[in-house]
């Protein structure tokens, strides 16, 4: 599996989240999309095309973009204020869940993986702070 594939995956899960699917399965059952399918999208372990990409990105309300890069505006419409609410509130949890229950400490960790977490967790808060001003 690529680190595209991969990052596009945890993309997929967030937003089928913030759209209040429990699981993989809820989501490609009430989509009649096979649910193997799916879960190895959602997991990277199997890429997506141009068609596919737009599909998901229709049926969650996100922008296809963002979810294909990460970057730009997440949801397709920017006046649905709540939607935007609940996105920031489950990355918020999302990155306290990962920082209260990653096990690791700097003595345990390369140089190189202390500064791969640190940009990581400051590339998501920034994220939620972009997503905060377009909200105000």
């Amino acid at each position: 599996m690529s680190e595209l594939s991969e990052q596009i995956g945890q993309r997929l899960r967030t937003a089928r989240k913030a759209a209040h699917y429990k699981s993989a399965r809820a989501f490609s059952s009430q989509h009649h999309i096979p649910e193997t399918t799916y879960a190895q999208h959602e997991s990277g372990t199997r890429s997506l095309n141009v068609e596919i990409l737009i599909h998901y990105s229709r049926l969650l309300k996100i922008s296809a973009g963002w979810l294909l890069t990460g970057h730009g505006e997440t949801f397709q419409e920017t006046s649905h204020s709540n939607q935007h609410q609940e996105f920031i509130a489950k990355q918020s949890l999302n990155i306290e869940n990962l920082i209260n229950t990653t096990n690791v400490t700097p003595s345990n960790l390369t140089a190189q993986n202390q500064l791969a977490i640190k940009e990581f967790l400051t590339e998501m808060w920034n994220g939620i702070l972009q997503l905060i001003k377009k909200i105000d």
